[in-house]
């Protein structure tokens, strides 16, 4: 597991870039935000990065990031190298074109706030950001100009033409991090009988890496709401395998791998028997 790509991952997920100007004092801040339940992936990202604090507010805990200095030799240089595969990625570079403005010991504090300002409210006052498609992907696109991000139909033809890019931008250790708090493994009720469910969801915007996602784990289940809804085995075990390391452990690091483990072991163990499996959904239900 390549940690770097599982944090952009989680980033592409959960996490947000944000800039603030207060009584001309101007503020950068990284976070990543998950429900409490989900504290234990927080610490784990704190202590390997080795900066940034940890925040509750009611059921919400939040990793923060607000040091300049950390924000410019740490974090920058980890999403430069993984870039984000979602349109996350607009407000990265935005973020960090502002930062390196704000570091520039040539500019005073007013130019500063009036240059920055004048970043932010272009892009506010402009259309790119929501049809917008991270360089990530720049070897499927290159070829192809002005793509509105809203035809599915062409985004499908190029995208299942490029299978082989596609297994090289979405790792699987970015694809871990993003079902770190992404997805849901579950079991439900479904024509009286309990079965394994498993989805993975994103936002309109993101079409692209939804359906990449779909592609990439043989998924023949189509998107319905921009969300992918495994209920058959085939797809099932095929999630299972893709999950599973050499030593037969998965890599991730949150509640999911709790929430993974019982949901594996009883596909294999109970799969079919009704009681068995009702028992082990109510289990799941009070952890999700």
């Amino acid at each position: 597991l390549n940690i770097n790509e599982w944090l952009v991952g989680i980033t592409d997920s959960n996490g947000i870039f944000n800039i603030y100007i207060n009584n001309n004092k101007i503020i950068f801040t990284y976070k990543i935000s998950l429900i409490i339940n989900n504290i234990q992936l927080l610490y784990k990202i704190k202590n390997y990065l080795k900066i940034g604090s940890i925040n509750y507010t009611n059921n919400i805990v939040i990793y923060l990031i607000n040091n300049n200095n950390d924000l410019l030799n740490i974090i920058l240089p980890i999403f430069d190298k993984y870039k984000l595969l979602t349109s996350k990625r607009f407000n990265y570079l935005l973020f960090k074109k502002c930062l390196l403005i704000n570091n520039n010991n040539n500019f005073n504090q007013l130019l500063k706030i009036n240059l920055i300002n004048n970043i932010i409210n272009n892009n506010n006052n402009n259309n790119y950001n929501n049809n917008y498609i991270s360089d990530s992907w720049y070897n499927i696109y290159k070829n192809y100009k002005n793509i509105n991000i809203n035809n599915i139909k062409i985004i499908n033809n190029i995208l299942e033409n490029n299978l082989l890019i596609i297994n090289k931008i979405i790792t699987k250790s970015w694809l871990i991090g993003y079902i770190e708090t992404k997805s849901s493994f579950k079991l439900i009720k479904k024509d009286n009988k309990i079965i394994h469910y498993f989805n993975i969801n994103i936002i309109k915007l993101d079409y692209i890496v939804i359906y990449s996602i779909k592609l990439l784990l043989n998924i023949n289940i189509n998107i319905n709401n921009y969300k992918l809804e495994l209920f058959d085995n085939k797809s099932i075990e095929y999630i299972i395998n893709y999950l599973k390391f050499n030593n037969h452990k998965s890599r991730l690091l949150g509640i999911k791998s709790y929430e993974y483990l019982i949901w594996k072991r009883s596909y294999y163990k109970y799969k079919n028997n009704n009681k068995k499996l009702l028992i082990i959904k109510i289990l799941l239900d009070k952890n999700i």
